[in-house]
């Protein structure tokens, strides 16, 4: 190989370890937390902070008159926004504007809702899939649970389901 062609063998390696080092942006937005509960904020929490693929910066914003945060500097979160008295929406693209502004190249934006929380690997599978050059890629990622936490398989759910369906009949 001539070394001209070695420097543009080097440049496309160089762009895709680039690609392979996506770092997602994670946004949440919310207005009157204190009309969550608390177990499903702490859940939330865990969910995020907790995930196997940890290339994620943080940014939150309070659409409320207070000044009441769920993440804090000890989660590494610098990104913090109070807006008083905004809509959701402002305040989403209040935080997009952020990001486009931010010296950071997100590869991906992701929104979260404080009274959800997220397979630990779903940031994860977000990234893999923004390495193949999706553009939007939209989850209806659902895992459901029996009373005592324990995962259900999809037959199980329906099949509970329908004898529920059958029983209110």
């Amino acid at each position: 190989i001539s070394e001209e062609k070695s420097d543009v063998i080097n440049i496309f390696e160089a762009l895709d370890n680039k690609k392979n080092e996506s770092r997602l942006a994670v946004l949440i937005l919310y207005k009157d937390i204190t009309k969550y509960k608390r177990e499903w904020i702490q859940r939330y929490k865990e969910s995020i902070m907790e995930q196997s693929y940890d290339n994620f910066d943080i940014h939150e914003i309070n659409c409320s008159n207070d000044n009441i945060a769920i993440f804090d500097s000890k989660c590494n979160h610098d990104h913090i926004f109070y807006k008083k008295d905004c809509d959701i929406y402002e305040g989403m693209n209040f935080l997009m504007n952020e990001i486009n502004k931010s010296d950071i190249n997100y590869s991906g934006v992701v929104f979260t809702f404080p009274d959800h929380y997220y397979d630990l690997e779903f940031f994860s599978e977000l990234s893999v899939n923004l390495k193949n050059n999706y553009d939007i890629i939209g989850s209806n990622y659902t895992v459901v649970t029996d009373i005592k936490g324990e995962e259900l398989e999809l037959s199980q759910i329906v099949h509970n389901f329908e004898e529920n369906s059958l029983r209110e009949q």
